[in-house]
């Protein structure tokens, strides 16, 4: 069975930028997700590119790396938003219970509505919580 891996942004970013303190822990999870479906949502697509002009990458640069590794790449897919009021229901209610930020819980919300129990990020409110969201921090 192929894992299913919902990829945040910072872990994203920080695997594509050397200088950047996460650097060599990105890719050395890279190389650990093999042949895994990773996933992301147009939330995470963006933050990443919000966080690469943080860092002052430029927009060519950007939209180049956002093609290659995401657009283009195999094993790579992309969570669709509903248009039904009942999700939206679904979200705050996740969101009230996890002690999430409302994006975080928003991440969180797409990936449980996805199937998607393992996430690739840094961010420490998913680390800390991880039992209790009932995912695994990658």
């Amino acid at each position: 069975m192929i894992d299913k891996v919902y990829i945040d942004a910072n872990f994203f970013v920080s695997s594509k930028l050397k200088d950047h303190n996460f650097y060599l822990k990105a890719t050395n999870k890279v190389q650990e997700l093999g042949n895994s479906h990773l996933y992301f949502s147009l939330l995470t697509l963006d933050e990443i590119i919000h966080a690469f002009t943080k860092y002052k990458t430029s927009k060519k640069q950007i939209i180049r790396t956002v093609k290659r590794d995401i657009v283009n790449a195999k094993g790579i897919f992309l969570i669709n938003y509903s248009t039904n009021t009942n999700e939206v229901d679904q979200y705050v209610k996740l969101w009230k219970s996890s002690g999430l930020k409302p994006r975080d819980a928003l991440h969180l919300y797409l990936m449980k509505s996805n199937g998607i129990k393992k996430i690739a990020t840094f961010d420490g409110d998913f680390i800390k919580k991880q039992k209790d969201l009932k995912i695994e921090v990658i």
